[in-house]
């Protein structure tokens, strides 16, 4: 018996209802796509039910760890909302840790850890970049967004070129939610980089948007 989307989905708002991060903090939407991905990738390797259940949702739980920070308007909260944020985002880190210490998986627990490690290096290293072209900043966001996944994919043994379609729909969905704060005058989280601003004042959000979809019509 092989997990369903379904499956994975309700195992995961199991872990992700916690009453203070419902309370403080604007819920975070894990779309379609991600759960299409990790049961893909799970299916492929013929990982059973159980053992796919909690890999899954250890790897979604410190996807959204790394997430977290990037869904919120700080501009709009106070020091409690920003506090319990960063906490909130430890809490899902260690929840990742706890179902697979349970299930004694160190492997796996090393391949996440590397994944969260490399991840917040590469997002640290890009606010330092000047970047000055659209599609590089993009390639670059992908392949920053990819490296958990990627560490899954090594892991498991899977060559990365059958899954490619999801590292650019998952850039797609994080494109257009900035473009979406942006039009709503609201803080674009961290998407933006200062050095692109200087170069594309007149940038409008469609060119970001049909960029991606090149990227995902050329694979």
């Amino acid at each position: 018996m092989y997990m369903a989307k379904e499956d994975l989905k309700k195992h995961m708002q199991f872990y992700m209802e916690h009453p203070f991060a419902k309370e403080y903090i604007k819920p975070i939407e894990i779309e379609d796509v991600y759960y299409e991905f990790i049961t893909a990738v799970l299916a492929k390797k013929n990982v059973p039910y159980q053992t796919a259940l909690q890999y899954g949702t250890a790897v979604l739980l410190a996807y959204t760890a790394l997430r977290i920070h990037d869904e919120l308007d700080y501009q709009k909260m106070d020091q409690n909302e920003k506090q319990l944020t960063i906490l909130i985002g430890a809490y899902y880190t260690s929840l990742y840790y706890e179902i697979l210490s349970q299930m004694k998986d160190t492997a796996f627990i090393r391949c996440l850890a590397k994944g969260i490690a490399k991840q917040s290096e590469t997002r640290m290293q890009h606010t330092q970049i000047h970047f000055t072209d659209v599609d590089a900043f993009l390639r670059k966001k992908a392949d920053a967004d990819w490296i958990i996944f990627q560490e899954v994919l090594d892991e498991l043994q899977l060559d990365e070129h059958p899954y490619l379609y999801f590292k650019y729909k998952f850039l797609e969905l994080s494109v257009k939610k900035a473009v979406k704060a942006k039009q709503s005058g609201a803080h674009a989280y961290s998407f933006y980089p200062n050095s692109l601003d200087d170069v594309y004042q007149e940038m409008t959000n469609q060119i970001l948007v049909d960029r991606v979809e090149s990227f995902l019509e050329n694979l």
